[in-house]
């Protein structure tokens, strides 16, 4: 399935949080495995991060995990959704 926004809603979101909302949403709408991707990348964040006690990117990793849930569709399962929960649970 194809992302319904365009290039130039993405411009005009104008503040972090909702590109960061519109970035996700892509991934999601386009299927399972590009989500997992994401995901990864946000894991992989959340270690390096916490390795090097960055406080600020760790909240940053934690508003995208968040945003992982809000748009993740309940049938895309995979560890690496859990894996994120669980560092979402110890970061809260």
């Amino acid at each position: 399935m194809k992302s319904s926004a365009r290039a130039g809603d993405f411009r005009c979101l104008g503040r972090t949080v909702g590109i960061l909302r519109y970035i996700i949403s892509f991934y999601a709408e386009n299927g399972q495995d590009a989500l997992i991707v994401k995901a990864a990348d946000i894991l992989d964040s959340f270690n390096y991060y916490t390795a090097e006690q960055n406080a600020d990117q760790l909240q940053y990793c934690l508003r995208n995990a968040k945003a992982i849930f809000q748009y993740k569709p309940d049938e895309f399962k995979d560890k690496v959704f859990d894996e994120i929960k669980a560092w979402m649970e110890k970061s809260e």
